[in-house]
């Protein structure tokens, strides 16, 4: 099985950046009238009662639920490891400590190798220091039962929305101002999310197969 270590946001932090986001008026698309007898007369185009067209996607929120901060990503494993290393992992997460952290400000995200589009991120900041040893915490676990760990995957942002080709530039820069103004509330990161890639969804997408909670665990 292909497993991924994520941290999965509240979904309240991730609608507040949403807000921010849809708070920006879409663009709309300048009327055009009809040519032909019936669409002009005397060289001027003849105005309707037609409703002006909103350009679909100009920005694209990403649905909360498939935002996720990735942390490390292990190569295919079997079931048998995939226990080993949860159980690994658990008892290591008794010495981490939990940060807070928060959604603050974000940007345009260049067009990734593969695809044209530009996205935007939002930036994580609050006791982002803690954030990457608990990213570490992860991986240094990990590696030492000898599995084979993907360190370029933790980033201190999330993208959290699609940028549509020929979406107009003002526009644009109007939703990164927005998000320059936006503080979210700060959360705390309470557990890794070890996950399991599942190419039985439609789209292909991940399932939780384990929570790691971090912090000491309190004798009942």
């Amino acid at each position: 099985m292909l497993l991924h270590a994520t941290i999965v946001p509240p979904r309240s932090a991730l609608d507040a950046v949403a807000h921010a986001i849809r708070s920006v008026e879409r663009p709309v698309a300048p009327y055009v009238p009809a040519k032909g007898m019936f669409g002009r007369l005397g060289g001027r185009g003849i105005r309707t009662n037609a409703p002006a067209v909103v350009r679909p996607g100009a920005v694209e929120v990403i649905p909360s639920e498939l935002v996720l901060l990735a942390i490390a990503g292990f190569r295919n494993v079997t079931s048998a490891d995939a226990v080993r290393l949860t159980a690994a992992l658990n008892e290591a997460a008794q010495g981490w400590v939990s940060p807070t952290v928060q959604f603050a400000g974000g940007g345009v995200e260049a067009p990734g190798t593969s695809s044209g589009d530009r996205s935007l991120r939002t930036d994580i900041v609050g006791e982002v220091d803690g954030l990457r040893a608990v990213a570490q915490g992860v991986t240094q676990c990990v590696e030492r039962l000898g599995f084979f760990v993907d360190r370029r995957r933790f980033r201190s942002s999330l993208v959290v929305a699609t940028i549509a080709e020929g979406t107009p530039q003002s526009y644009v820069e109007a939703v990164v101002a927005a998000l320059d103004d936006f503080r979210g509330d700060a959360w705390t990161v309470g557990s890794v999310s070890l996950m399991r890639l599942s190419f039985e969804l439609v789209p292909p997408g991940s399932t939780t197969m384990d929570t790691i909670r971090i912090g000491p665990r309190v004798a009942l």
